[in-house]
């Protein structure tokens, strides 16, 4: 007697995880608002004063705002392998 193997086809391949769907969401969120606010604004910023759309103001904080995540998250993967 012989087996072939036939993949299920609820096997997760192909499958978008959750958290890939709220950051899906999410970006979109962002490039929307950032598309809705194309004004001008003054931007200070500690002795300094410069003119620039609203949208890079937002897109800006919302790289920080990822960057800033992805060091803590990777801090915290690191330290939590150590110990």
């Amino acid at each position: 007697m012989t087996y072939e193997h036939v993949p299920s086809s609820g096997s997760g391949a192909g499958r978008i995880s959750p958290k890939m769907v709220i950051a899906i969401v999410l970006a979109v969120l962002l490039l929307v608002f950032v598309a809705q606010n194309t004004g001008n604004t003054t931007v200070h910023l500690l002795w300094m004063d410069f003119k620039t759309g609203v949208w890079f103001v937002v897109l800006l904080a919302g790289l920080i705002g990822a960057g800033v995540t992805f060091l803590v998250m990777s801090y915290r993967r690191k330290r939590g392998s150590a110990d």
